[in-house]
């Protein structure tokens, strides 16, 4: 089950360090409670933030339908959810953020490959005619940015920058390993082909060879030094 949005405010204040980044304070806070992911206690700790800061804040009003139609989308960042209408499913869905930042980041070639929408529909299942409008509606492209208008607003640029070359390493290190594994892989392809090819046969050659050695007459000679050869 997913915590509430203003689940671990208590646990924010606890820690909240103003000379600690607030990536360092997500991390830090996701390896105390996991409840959360590491982008859900980064958006939690921003939204504490603002509510120290204002003293009154306004509800959040629902979303109305034809509003949000016109806006392409409507962000709540009370419950961190993004609100899509879809004309292909004739109804308003409701995306929470963190799948949401995960989508936009796997489909941008920014960090890596960027994924087909085939991909994207199969990892976080959603139907291909559902994420082909829902991509349109938030502008996505493969070029694009890994990080949502709403992290771009909220966020430090040197804390975006930092997380897009840690992110580069872990495709770089992730990309690394597959290459190892497929050497390997090949490396044992080879091998089983030269044990089927060769050396099964080279075995099956030995086996058939005479299982004693002859013995050789040796003489006695004077001399110091001798010479033996085997065959």
């Amino acid at each position: 089950m997913r915590a509430s949005p203003n689940y671990g405010s208590d646990l924010i204040a606890e820690h909240y360090d103003e000379k600690q980044s607030i990536i360092g304070l997500a991390r830090k806070l996701n390896q105390i409670d996991g409840k959360k992911s590491v982008k859900g206690w980064e958006m939690s700790i921003y939204r504490w933030k603002s509510n120290k800061t204002e003293k009154h804040t306004p509800p959040t009003p629902i979303p109305n339908e034809m509003e949000t139609v016109k806006q392409s989308y409507h962000y709540d960042a009370a419950k961190d959810e993004y609100y899509t209408f879809l004309r292909v499913a004739d109804q308003m869905i409701c995306v929470d953020g963190d799948k949401h930042r995960a989508m936009k980041e796997a489909y941008s070639n920014m960090v890596g490959k960027g994924a087909s929408m085939n991909e994207i529909c199969r990892e976080f299942g959603i139907p291909r005619a559902w994420f082909d409008e829902y991509r349109r509606r938030h502008g996505w492209t493969h070029d694009m940015s890994p990080y949502t208008d709403e992290e771009l607003a909220t966020k430090d640029v040197d804390m975006l920058v930092d997380d897009l070359v840690t992110k580069r390493k872990h495709q770089l290190h992730k990309k690394f390993e597959r290459a190892k594994w497929k050497s390997i892989e090949e490396s044992a392809e080879k091998y089983n082909m030269f044990e089927e090819k060769i050396l099964n046969e080279f075995r099956q050659i030995v086996s058939q060879a005479p299982k004693t050695t002859p013995q050789m007459a040796m003489v006695e000679d004077s001399l110091e030094y001798a010479l033996v050869i085997s065959y």
